[in-house]
Protein backbone atom coordinates (compact mmCIF):
# COMPACT_ATOMS: atom_id res chain seq x y z
CA UNK A 1 0.00 0.00 0.00
CA UNK A 2 1.47 3.33 -0.95
CA UNK A 3 1.20 6.50 1.13
CA UNK A 4 -0.49 8.11 -1.89
CA UNK A 5 -3.30 5.54 -1.91
CA UNK A 6 -3.90 6.00 1.81
CA UNK A 7 -3.72 9.80 1.64
CA UNK A 8 -6.16 10.06 -1.27
CA UNK A 9 -8.68 7.62 0.21
CA UNK A 10 -8.06 4.73 -2.21
CA UNK A 11 -6.76 2.29 0.41
CA UNK A 12 -10.02 0.36 0.76
CA UNK A 13 -10.36 -0.05 -3.02
CA UNK A 14 -6.75 -1.21 -3.37
CA UNK A 15 -7.30 -3.65 -0.48
CA UNK A 16 -10.45 -5.05 -2.12
CA UNK A 17 -8.66 -5.39 -5.47
CA UNK A 18 -5.80 -7.27 -3.80
CA UNK A 19 -8.24 -9.59 -2.04
CA UNK A 20 -9.99 -10.34 -5.33
CA UNK A 21 -6.68 -11.14 -7.10
CA UNK A 22 -5.50 -13.35 -4.23
CA UNK A 23 -8.83 -15.23 -4.20
CA UNK A 24 -8.51 -15.87 -7.94
CA UNK A 25 -4.94 -17.11 -7.48
CA UNK A 26 -6.09 -19.47 -4.74
CA UNK A 27 -8.99 -20.75 -6.85
CA UNK A 28 -6.67 -21.41 -9.79
CA UNK A 29 -3.85 -23.12 -7.85
CA UNK A 30 -4.80 -23.96 -4.25
CA UNK A 31 -1.82 -26.32 -3.94
CA UNK A 32 0.50 -23.31 -3.89
CA UNK A 33 -1.01 -22.13 -0.61
CA UNK A 34 -0.40 -24.90 1.90
CA UNK A 35 -1.47 -23.28 5.19
CA UNK A 36 -4.46 -21.11 4.33
CA UNK A 37 -5.91 -19.02 1.51
CA UNK A 38 -3.90 -15.83 1.00
CA UNK A 39 -5.11 -12.56 2.48
CA UNK A 40 -3.91 -9.04 1.78
CA UNK A 41 -2.16 -7.23 4.65
CA UNK A 42 -4.33 -5.23 7.05
CA UNK A 43 -5.24 -1.71 6.04
CA UNK A 44 -2.79 0.86 7.39
CA UNK A 45 -4.10 3.42 9.83
CA UNK A 46 -1.66 6.12 8.67
CA UNK A 47 0.97 6.62 6.02
CA UNK A 48 4.10 8.68 6.56
CA UNK A 49 7.06 9.50 4.38
CA UNK A 50 8.89 11.25 7.23
CA UNK A 51 6.93 10.77 10.43
CA UNK A 52 7.38 13.73 12.78
CA UNK A 53 8.91 13.02 16.19
CA UNK A 54 6.05 14.88 17.86
CA UNK A 55 2.57 13.78 16.77
CA UNK A 56 1.34 17.36 17.16
CA UNK A 57 4.00 18.79 14.83
CA UNK A 58 2.99 19.75 11.32
CA UNK A 59 5.04 20.18 8.17
CA UNK A 60 4.89 23.97 8.46
CA UNK A 61 6.19 24.32 11.99
CA UNK A 62 9.95 24.69 12.37
CA UNK A 63 12.03 25.46 15.43
CA UNK A 64 13.41 29.01 15.24
CA UNK A 65 17.02 27.89 14.91
CA UNK A 66 16.42 25.82 11.73
CA UNK A 67 15.15 28.64 9.51
CA UNK A 68 17.78 30.89 7.97
CA UNK A 69 16.86 34.57 7.97
CA UNK A 70 19.00 35.09 4.85
CA UNK A 71 16.99 32.70 2.72
CA UNK A 72 15.28 34.51 -0.17
CA UNK A 73 13.21 31.64 -1.49
CA UNK A 74 15.26 31.30 -4.68
CA UNK A 75 17.85 29.03 -3.13
CA UNK A 76 20.40 31.85 -3.03
CA UNK A 77 21.25 34.12 -0.14
CA UNK A 78 20.73 37.84 -0.72
CA UNK A 79 23.90 39.93 -0.79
Amino acid sequence: MTPDAVHHGRAEQVHADRARVLAAAYAATPERFVRHPPRPPALPTAAWINKPDDERATAHQFPDDTVSSGFTGSGLRSR
